[in-house]
């Protein structure tokens, strides 16, 4: 829900969705998102509105999930990342809200290394830095890491 008012978009691509919206275009659903069935002229979107406990199903031509990176890099569909946990040159940070970095980005082993040449700026530091999504603060992480990288070459 933070994110949401959080990260705004651009005025001139709030004023085009604003009218795409107003114009029956395009309807934004929130909610859990459950399942997706393709059809050959037609999606049919499974989901369970925020606030309900019956689930729903909206067909439609097209769909922009607007969800998100995945919370749980464990449970992320990236062979990178499958990889690096099996191999043990990450783990979870403390709080299970993405993985375990030193001050400076530097990714923790699962024995508690600090990686030498492995660093990750993204959403998965939210429990070090928990505006890790938002441009500005990005800026600034990827800043001191590019400082950090370049002084020791």
């Amino acid at each position: 829900y933070w994110d949401s008012h959080r990260h705004r978009l651009a005025p001139e691509v709030a004023e085009k969705l604003t009218a795409a919206r107003a114009s029956g275009t395009m309807r934004a659903l929130s909610g859990r998102l459950l399942k997706i069935n393709f059809d050959q002229d037609k999606i049919d979107v499974h989901y369970k509105p925020r606030g309900f406990m019956e689930s729903k199903v909206e067909s439609t031509q097209y769909v922009v999930n607007c969800t998100g990176p995945c919370a749980d890099p464990r449970q992320t569909s990236s062979d990178l990342m499958t990889q690096l946990f099996n191999d043990n040159l990450v783990k979870l940070d403390s709080l299970a809200l993405g993985i375990d970095v030193t001050a400076d980005c530097a990714v923790i082993s699962a024995s508690g290394k600090a990686s030498d040449n492995l660093f990750y700026i993204g959403p998965w530091l939210k429990a070090r830095y928990w505006e890790a999504t938002a441009v500005p603060d990005l800026r600034v992480i990827a800043k001191n890491l590019s400082r950090r990288l370049t002084e020791d070459s």
